[in-house]
């Protein structure tokens, strides 16, 4: 009991009010409405309509759970991500026919989970465990964040053409925004979430294109958690920032002195 209270406590009010809105309005959608909300394969579907349904479900719940847990700068969004995100959505994404995003969920995000747990263990608050320590981009970085993704994004979505993919370059958009998005979470830099913003509208774009409407459901959910955690990572540093230059003051004056 202790723990559940803890744990309750851990949450602040908004994401208490979040999680649990958005966890029973995708619950309600699935048990009441869930013929018209959800696109199931046919039979000829490389998976079966089961297990679609079962990956579709579990990455819904999952990536809420996940995306909260990374605005509170925990490391263990990576452990939800790695057994219950990443393999569902290599599933989904291949039932679509999007083979970009398929292979980037399986050969990408599974390494980038286990490496990422690793290193935010190594960067911890010192005043604050529980927590990562987050930094921020440059402008020149920026420039060359956004040149990477368009051309990795060109490249792929013109062969992808040739293997008979789906929606070829919102494809390979998704992918790579997906794989800038998971180095600069690796590396802990707060760009991660304008990149994951650019992401979740892309990859809304692909649900409406593949008809996987319920999805749209979970990007809109997680839009509005990732702006709340672009503000609690910026307010993170700004705050370590200011600490940092007022124990650099301090040391310079230990010195003179």
């Amino acid at each position: 009991m202790k723990k559940l209270k803890k744990l309750w406590n851990y949450f602040t009010t908004y994401e208490k009010i979040w999680y649990l809105s958005s966890f029973g309005i995708m619950a309600f959608l699935l048990a009441f409405c869930f013929e018209e909300v959800i696109s199931v394969e046919g039979e000829d579907s490389f998976i079966g309509n089961t297990t679609f349904v079962i990956c579709t479900i579990m990455a819904i719940f999952a990536s809420l759970t996940c995306e909260l847990l990374i605005a509170k700068q925990s490391r263990w969004n990576f452990i939800v991500s790695l057994f219950f995100i990443e393999i569902c959505e290599f599933v989904i994404f291949l039932s679509l026919g999007d083979l970009a995003t398929a292979c980037i969920s399986l050969l990408f995000w599974i390494p980038v989970d286990i490496i990422s747990f690793v290193l935010w263990i190594k960067h911890k608050d010192k005043e604050k465990q529980v927590l990562t320590k987050v930094r921020k981009f440059t402008v020149k970085q920026d420039i060359f964040i956004a040149i990477a993704v368009l051309t990795f994004t060109g490249i792929v979505g013109y062969l992808l053409q040739f293997v008979g993919g789906e929606e070829t370059y919102v494809d390979a958009c998704v992918a790579a925004l997906g794989m800038v998005n998971g180095l600069l979470i690796l590396f802990r830099f707060r760009e991660q979430w304008a990149v994951w913003i650019l992401y979740l509208i892309v990859e809304g774009i692909l649900w409406i294109l593949n008809g996987h409407f319920i999805m749209l459901i979970k990007t809109f959910a997680l839009l509005i958690n990732s702006t709340y955690g672009y503000i609690v990572w910026t307010k993170y540093i700004k705050k370590h920032k200011q600490q940092e230059e007022k124990n650099n003051i301090i040391e310079k004056e230990k010195i003179s002195a």
